[in-house]
């Protein structure tokens, strides 16, 4: 459902005579009226659709906040899927073009009147951006440690013990990047100037969910390597542990690294 708008340059009907259940120039029915003056009236029509209209001669500079009105409109369609929230949205970018074209009428300055719906929409889309985080990491680290288990569980007898090992630091390590992700997800901020914003959280999750994989192994041959904690390497909790703080924490590693390579 798309909002149909028109603002009119021309001063062709009173305002103050278009109520619910009385037919605009379109012939659609109003069924509620958000706000009116003898300039302009904001209201909507049967099946939700946001409509308005206005004297251009008595409103100056109402194309502006048409202009506005129709932008927020567009971005709330790309991220606000459900019908309640995105009718909860439109109410507030209705009152803000009231609070707009009334302050406009009386030569005042309409500035911060879409505040609350530009408000609405980034706590939305934080949302969402979230719901995309945590179901890319879970998806992300079925798809890796899932085949690592079950290859770990159907043949760990007969496994060399340095892939064993491998195997364990790699999936503990996949574990501990997708803890160190559910932990840290509420801070995941949307883009709201670009609609790919969701495809760099996807991509965010995923390949942090890979560095952790990437990390818990190279833990491991690190120890195997004897550069690291060498007198633990036979006790697989202590490794499988190891490699989970090293999935979780992204200094670790960069951190051991950089002082093998100092010395």
């Amino acid at each position: 459902m798309f909002d149909s708008n028109r603002g009119d340059s021309m001063f062709h009907a009173n305002y103050d005579r278009w109520k619910v259940g009385s037919f605009d120039d379109a012939n659609e029915e109003i069924i509620y009226v958000t706000g009116h003056s003898s300039a302009f009236i904001v209201y909507f029509v049967k099946g939700g659709w946001l409509k308005w209209n206005y004297d251009a001669s008595k409103v100056v500079g109402a194309h502006k906040i048409e202009a506005r009105a129709q932008v927020l409109l567009n971005k709330g369609k790309s991220w606000i899927k459900d019908k309640a929230d995105f009718a909860e949205y439109r109410n507030a970018i209705a009152a803000g073009m009231v609070h707009g074209l009334s302050h406009l009428e009386e030569r005042e300055v309409a500035d911060g009147v879409f505040d609350a719906a530009k408000e609405f929409l980034a706590v939305h889309a934080k949302s969402v951006n979230q719901g995309y985080f945590v179901i890319s990491a879970l998806l992300s680290t079925v798809l890796t440690a899932g085949p690592m288990s079950i290859i770990f569980a159907l043949n760990w007898q007969d496994i060399e013990q340095i892939y064993m090992h491998l195997l364990i630091g790699a999936i503990a390590g996949t574990f501990g990047a997708l803890l160190s992700l559910l932990i840290r997800f509420r801070r995941a901020e949307p883009e709201l100037e670009t609609y790919a914003a969701r495809r760099y959280v996807i991509l965010e999750s995923l390949i942090r969910i890979v560095i952790g994989l990437i990390f818990g192994a190279l833990l491991v041959l690190l120890q195997e390597g004897g550069l690291l904690l060498t007198v633990a390497k036979d006790n697989l909790c202590f490794t499988a542990c190891l490699a989970f703080v090293a999935g979780f924490s992204e200094r670790m590693i960069p951190a051991l690294l950089a002082e093998i390579e100092r010395r």
